[in-house]
């Protein structure tokens, strides 16, 4: 994954920040809202984070909201092993 994909800052949804996983993956969040109440949205299978913007728009004045692509959507890294259930 290039570095460019790593730099934070103003996103679509908010501020994109990056998250490294326990193997050394990037993970792109997106985060709105500065309350002390988190929700996490998640999308599902074949979706990035992007797939929220209508509700995060909604909840972020609220409420701190982060979405996140999955591993190998939007502005995430693909995950190089095979998908197991030990590994879900």
């Amino acid at each position: 994954m290039s570095g460019s994909f790593r730099i934070p800052g103003a996103g679509l949804l908010g501020e994109d920040r990056y998250i490294r996983t326990r193997d050394g993956r990037w993970l792109r969040t997106m985060v709105s809202g500065t309350a002390d109440d988190l929700v996490v949205l998640e999308a599902g299978l074949g979706f990035s984070g992007l797939y929220w913007e209508p509700v995060q728009r909604l909840l972020s004045p609220h409420v701190r909201v982060v979405a996140y692509d999955r591993s190998g959507f939007g502005g995430s890294a693909p995950d190089p092993q095979p998908r197991t259930l030990d590994r879900l």
